[in-house]
């Protein structure tokens, strides 16, 4: 800012790679749509957690290798890694309660 304090933002690329729906408890990512290999899902997006991924949301995605959850996400929703052929490691946070 202009008192000499540096505000400190996310890195915003031009495109989140995930599409969100706000529910009650934070976001749930209900689709992929970046083209990294290696993916970091972040835990937090405008303030809010990310608590969730949903159903068939990395489903039959062929470029992902890897894969790490954050501990913010507590549910991941049937057939969410579907057919992720290429899907060799997942980093599982340990806030998931529920796959």
């Amino acid at each position: 800012g202009s008192d000499g304090s540096t505000d400190i933002q996310p890195n915003e690329d031009d495109q989140f790679d995930y599409e969100l729906e706000l529910s009650n408890e934070g976001y749930i990512i209900t689709s992929y749509i970046g083209s990294g290999k290696d993916v970091i899902i972040p835990s937090s997006y405008d303030n809010k957690n990310i608590v969730s991924i949903g159903p068939l949301a990395f489903s039959a995605n062929r470029i992902i290798t890897s894969l790490v959850i954050p501990d913010t996400i507590k549910t991941v929703g049937e057939y969410a890694f579907a057919d992720c052929t290429f899907l060799k490691s997942i980093d599982l946070g340990e806030g998931v309660t529920t796959i």
